[in-house]
């Protein structure tokens, strides 16, 4: 079975992230094995709605999800892609309007931060694009210091926690405009709905078969990505997806890597070969991990952080909205943050643990918003 094996990989730190403080716990292990069935019966649903046959269940095997599921997959993509291709410039209005209610963000924002750099790659045949990772620089060496590996663990943190929200929201945006999607094709929801399903179930079959030495020798090609251009201090963010739930998913990841941008280290905060140690953190290898392991948490976590009554540091007395408490989540030290985090797998919700764990990581907030007012940049 795909999902305890996946678990055990997990516990034993047999991953690219190795014995991290949060991939390597074992109660992620058990939210994984969760999600794998979650997605497979959401799966099962829908292509029953649908009227597709789906001859997959927990207990199939790897070559029997490939055989069984991949040729349905690419017929929901091209019945997608023919639905979506008269009404694409509406598709990408309600993407608009998913990533910017679901990440608390207004149209003026999002406009300011992605212009026109919007793309719908609509196409029945799946095309992959250039996933123009930052290549290493092969003329400096690598150094992985105390130092280095504390920004490693925390930009790792951080990027299951972008990746979840991400991957919440692709699943999430067609119920949220489930009314708008059914005035175009009243299939429409349903499919997008099986789609997610598969693209994450197929992510649980490439972790389970393609280790990452053998994704890293891959070409480095994507479906659909997003991108952010950082020039004197502005940033600028492209995102491009394949339908409207990729697209919402490339777009709330955009916005995630911007409000948790103080994750990564400033200029001065390493040293080239320390920062070139650092860089090895964003590669193909740790990304289906962070899609099958991210909902999960990051849904524990969001629901943490988005009931926290903080208020604004000048005394107002007004709530802050969640893109802010995202910004101030990434000031946490990560001494601080893997201490506080590995609580809201052990401790049962309402309990004292609980309680003491919302209440850390409340002050743990604070605390880095003042420093960082006061100058302070702590890894």
């Amino acid at each position: 079975m795909i999902g305890p094996e996946i678990s055990q990989s997990l516990r034993k730190g047999q991953t690219p992230m190795g014995m991290h403080p949060i991939y390597s716990h074992p109660e992620i292990a058990k939210l994984t094995e969760e999600e794998y069935k979650l997605q497979i019966n959401e799966a099962l649903g829908s292509a029953k709605k649908l009227g597709i046959v789906l001859n997959i269940s927990e207990k199939s095997s790897p070559q029997d999800i490939i055989k069984h599921m991949v040729p349905e997959f690419l017929k929901v993509h091209a019945r997608i892609a023919q639905i979506e291709k008269p009404h694409l410039e509406r598709i990408k209005e309600l993407a608009k309007k998913a990533a910017c209610e679901l990440n608390d963000i207004s149209g003026r924002q999002f406009d300011e931060l992605f212009k026109k750099n919007v793309n719908l790659n609509n196409s029945e045949r799946l095309e992959a694009m250039d996933a123009n990772f930052q290549k290493p620089n092969e003329a400096i060496k690598p150094e992985f210091t105390e130092k280095a590996n504390k920004w490693i663990a925390k930009r790792l943190t951080h990027d299951l926690v972008t990746q979840g929200v991400a991957i919440s929201h692709l699943r999430g945006a067609p119920a949220m405009l489930e009314k708008d999607l059914l005035e175009i094709n009243r299939d429409l929801p349903n499919l997008y709905r099986l789609h997610s399903s598969m693209i994450q179930i197929s992510n649980f079959v490439l972790v389970r078969h393609f280790p990452a030495e053998k994704v890293n020798k891959k070409k480095r090609h994507v479906f659909s990505y997003s991108k952010l251009n950082w020039k004197e201090g502005k940033v600028q963010a492209q995102a491009s997806g394949t339908n409207f739930p990729t697209l919402v998913q490339e777009l709330s990841k955009a916005i995630m890597d911007v409000q948790m941008a103080h994750a990564l280290p400033r200029e001065g905060d390493l040293t080239e070969r320390e920062l070139e140690a650092f860089k090895t953190t964003k590669n193909l290898s740790n990304e289906p991990w962070q899609y099958l392991l991210g909902p999960q948490f990051a849904k524990r976590l969001e629901n943490v952080i988005g009931n926290l009554n903080l208020t604004s540091h000048d005394g107002e007395d007004e709530k802050l909205r969640s893109e802010h408490k995202r910004v101030l989540f990434s000031l946490i030290p990560e001494k601080q943050l893997h201490s506080i985090l590995p609580n809201f797998y052990t401790a049962k919700e309402g309990s004292s643990e609980w309680n003491e764990a919302i209440s850390r990581i409340k002050i743990s907030m604070i605390k880095a918003e003042k420093d960082y007012l006061k100058g302070k940049h702590e890894v």
